[in-house]
């Protein structure tokens, strides 16, 4: 019997999964990088401490929405890691083909999305 991982689509497959979760999880680094830098600019500008204490409320929606992105960015990466920790176990199953333990992954994910 031969060993599934040594498919060179099932080597892309999961390489093409990594890289996704890379990208992720740069994107939600980069947020928390932006945030830092525009709220430490904004605060920069003001001409007195006193100003800055007054403006401050300001930050709050930048710091809210700037949260929001950095958790969708986080629940891709999980969602990603997902689905590559379900395409290993399929394919340590000995899935014939790796069309079919996508195919059957892809119902499994629908079904498991829709039924929330």
């Amino acid at each position: 019997m031969e060993n599934n991982f040594e498919k060179s689509e099932v080597q892309h497959f999961i390489s093409y999964l990594e890289g996704i979760i890379n990208r992720m999880a740069s994107n939600s680094a980069n947020c928390k990088n932006w945030l830092l830098a525009i709220i430490a600019g904004c605060l920069a500008v003001q001409p007195s401490v006193q100003a800055v204490v007054d403006k401050i409320w300001l930050a709050y929606p930048i710091v809210g929405l700037f949260c929001l992105l950095d958790s969708y960015y986080l629940g891709c990466e999980k969602y990603f890691r997902d689905v590559m920790g379900d395409f290993v176990k399929k394919v340590r199953m000995n899935y014939v083909s790796m069309w079919r333990a996508c195919i059957s992954l892809r119902k499994e994910r629908w079904a498991m999305m829709w039924s929330r």
